[in-house]
C-alpha cells in the first residue's frame, strides 16, 4: 500500500522476532512502534484513500465483509500479524474483548476509550457468563494517542467515536489460540455472539419472521420456544424478540411493552431467577441503543459530542472530566448545563421534540442536576436546596433527573 506501512510492518516484524515471537510482548512491541512512527503528522486518512483510488491491486484485504469498521483497508500483511487502517462514521457502544493482540492509534478525530473489568459471578457455559461488569477507566483520546491490546479478558473495552468520520489504525495479529471473543451487556452479562448451534439458529431466524409478518400467533408461539429451550437459547431468543420488538412499526404503541412483559414472564417460569439479569442487561443495552438513535438525530456537533460522551461511561465525575477534557476552555459541569439547556429544546428532522431529557425536564431539574455535580464533587452539603425554588419537590425532582432517559444508567456517588 504505502511505503510508510511497509516500514512499519518490517520494524514491528524485527522487534517481535528478536523476542521469539512470543504473543505475550507483542501489544508492547505494537505500542512502541506506533508511538515512534509518527504516523499522526502524515496526513494518513488522505493517502490512504488516495492509494486505495488510484491502484488497481491492493493487496490481500481482511474482513472483506467489513464486519469491523466503515471500512477496514488492509494496508500490510505478515505471516504473524497485518496492519489495517479503519475508517468509523458512527459511534458504538459495544463493549467486547479481542481475541488477537497488539496496538491501536487514533489518527482523525476523538474517542470515548473505556476500560472493565468483569467479576464471573456464575458460568452458564462457555458461551454465557453472568457477573459484574464494572468501568474501571475512561478517557478521551485524540489523534496520535496509542494504546495496547490484549487478548482475552484481561483487556476488556470500548471505544466510542465522537466524530464522523474517525479513523485509526491497528497492529495486530490473525486470531490467537481459540476461544470465545465475548461481547458485554452492562451489567451483568457476557455472550459469545458467534456461536450458531443449528436449532436455535434456525428458531432466531423464525422469530424475525413471526415479526416482520406480524403472525397473530407469534406470542405463543415464542411462549413454546422459550418452553423447549436451554438457559443459553433462552437469552438469545430474549435478546432476538426484544430487538424485533422495537422494529415493528404498527400502532397502537402499547401492545410492545405488554407483550414484553408475558415473554419475560414466560422465561421466568421455565428457567427462574437466572433469567432476571439477562433481562436488566438487555433492557439497559437497549436503553443505550435508543440513546445512540436519538443522537443520529442531533444535528449540532457540539451536542453529539457530549451526547456520545454521556453514552459511553456510567459516573457523573467522569462525565464532567471527559467533557471538559473535549472543551477545556469551559468546566465541565458548566458546559454539561450548557448543552443540557440546549438540547431540552432539540428536534427530529421532523420537528418532533427529541426526548432526551423526558417530557417533565424544566429548569427546576436543571438546577438539581447542578447540585448532584457540586455533590458528587463534594463542593456542597449532603443535604440539596434549591434557593430559587422553593416551593420544589426536592426529593422528587431528584428521582426524575435520576430516572430521565439520559441519566438513568448513571451513577450519582
Amino acid at each position: 500500500m504505502l511505503t510508510v506501512f511497509q516500514n512499519l510492518g518490517k520494524e514491528v516484524e524485527r522487534r517481535w522476532r528478536e523476542q521469539n515471537y512470543n504473543e505475550d510482548r507483542f501489544p508492547k512491541i505494537a505500542t512502541q512502534a506506533l508511538g515512534q512512527a509518527g504516523l499522526e503528522d502524515k496526513d494518513i486518512p488522505s493517502r490512504v484513500l488516495q492509494a486505495c483510488a488510484q491502484k488497481n491491486q491492493l493487496g490481500p484485504q481482511i474482513d472483506l465483509e467489513g464486519s469491523f469498521g466503515d471500512p477496514p483497508i488492509t494496508v500490510y500483511t505478515g505471516t504473524r500479524f497485518y496492519i489495517a487502517v479503519y475508517f468509523w462514521l458512527d459511534g458504538r457502544t459495544d463493549i467486547h474483548q479481542h481475541e488477537f493482540s497488539g496496538a491501536f492509534q487514533v489518527l482523525s478525530g476523538h474517542s470515548v476509550h473505556t476500560v472493565y473489568s468483569f467479576a464471573l459471578e456464575e458460568k452458564i457455559n462457555s458461551r454465557l457468563l453472568l457477573g459484574e461488569l464494572r468501568g474501571r477507566k475512561s478517557e478521551l483520546l485524540r489523534c496520535g494517542d496509542v494504546r495496547a491490546i490484549s487478548s482475552g479478558n484481561n483487556f476488556i473495552h470500548s471505544v466510542f467515536h465522537l466524530d464522523r468520520p474517525c479513523v485509526s489504525l491497528v497492529v495486530r495479529t490473525y486470531n490467537e489460540p481459540p476461544g470465545p471473543q465475548y461481547l458485554y451487556l452492562p451489567q451483568h452479562l457476557a455472550f459469545d455472539p458467534t456461536f450458531r448451534e443449528p436449532t436455535c439458529y434456525r428458531k432466531l431466524q423464525l422469530v424475525q419472521y413471526l415479526y416482520v409478518t406480524e403472525n397473530p400467533e407469534r406470542l405463543s408461539l415464542l411462549q413454546e420456544m422459550l418452553a423447549s429451550s436451554d438457559l443459553e437459547t433462552c437469552f438469545k431468543l430474549l435478546r432476538s424478540t426484544y430487538t424485533k420488538l422495537h422494529m415493528v412499526k404498527s400502532d397502537p404503541q402499547d401492545w410492545r411493552s405488554q407483550e414484553w412483559e408475558q415473554i419475560k414472564q414466560s422465561a421466568k417460569e421455565v428457567h427462574g431467577s437466572v433469567t432476571s439479569p439477562m433481562i436488566q442487561a438487555l433492557e439497559q443495552d437497549r436503553h443505550l441503543r435508543w440513546l445512540s438513535q436519538q443522537r443520529g438525530q442531533l444535528t449540532d456537533l457540539d451536542h453529539r459530542n457530549f451526547l456520545g460522551i454521556a453514552l459511553s461511561i456510567r459516573k457523573l465525575q467522569d462525565l464532567e472530566q471527559l467533557v471538559h477534557a473535549r472543551y477545556p476552555e469551559e468546566e465541565g459541569s458548566a458546559q454539561i448545563l450548557d448543552f443540557i439547556e440546549e438540547i431540552q429544546d432539540s428536534r427530529d428532522s421532523f420537528g418532533r421534540p427529541l426526548p432526551l431529557l423526558g417530557s417533565d425536564w424544566q429548569d427546576t431539574h436543571t438546577a438539581l442536576l447542578e447540585q448532584l455535580m457540586l455533590r458528587t464533587s463534594g463542593e456542597s452539603r449532603q443535604e440539596i436546596e434549591l434557593s430559587n425554588f422553593p416551593d420544589a419537590n426536592i426529593a422528587q425532582i431528584e428521582r426524575e433527573v435520576r430516572r430521565s432517559p439520559l441519566f438513568q444508567n448513571f451513577e450519582f456517588s
